[in-house]
């Protein structure tokens, strides 16, 4: 029972963290954020961050999973029956999390070319549930058994991995190209528009 009890409370300790930093790092950006603020502003020791976190690189890591689980209960609850317009609402909602908190990406995308694969990869990788629900919604929208569904999902989002990584570089408007992203999905699939 004790340890049941511990257990929630590292939960707890970690969520409040992850819900601070993310305030930071939004704000003020990933690398302008130090531990010793955080460990103020929570008023807790700087060691219990890290016995929780274990480093910098891994709250980053457990912030950014925060945010695919919190990404993944939106989209999870706003879809509808119509798989294009999953589609959309997907690129909306990806888009609309990349505008928000670009400060806390953007650095990292931009120097790191490894950073969304970071994010995609390792055993409990929060993006198979997001996966699942765009396979379900790619079968509704093409109805082709012959589809790899899992790997049409990976494209998918590594296509709009693609929008987001030019738009920090090339500063457009990213919500203006939800259509676009679908429609050279599709295009790419069966050469033509669904």
């Amino acid at each position: 029972m004790s340890k049941k009890i511990n257990e929630q409370l590292k939960d707890f300790k970690k969520e409040l963290i992850l819900e601070k930093i993310s305030t930071y790092y939004e704000e003020i950006s990933y690398e302008h954020t130090k531990i010793a603020d955080i460990s103020k502003d929570l008023d807790i020791a700087v060691g219990t961050i890290y016995k929780l976190f274990v480093s910098k690189e891994n709250l980053y890591y457990e912030y950014l999973m925060y945010q695919v689980n919190k990404f993944y209960e939106e989209f999870n609850n706003l879809q509808t029956n119509n798989g294009k317009e999953n589609l959309k609402l997907f690129l909306k909602l990806k888009y609309g999390y990349f505008i928000q908190k670009r400060k806390a990406v953007e650095s990292n995308i931009m120097n790191d070319p490894l950073f969304f694969h970071k994010i995609y990869s390792g055993t409990s990788n929060p993006m198979t549930k997001v996966y699942k629900l765009l396979e379900d919604n790619l079968k509704e929208l093409l109805n082709d058994k012959s589809q790899n569904y899992k790997l049409l999902a990976i494209c998918f989002n590594r296509l709009s991995d693609g929008f987001v990584e030019s738009w920090l570089d090339e500063k457009f408007d990213l919500l203006d190209n939800i259509d676009t992203t679908v429609d050279m999905f599709l295009y790419g699939i069966n050469g033509n528009d669904q």
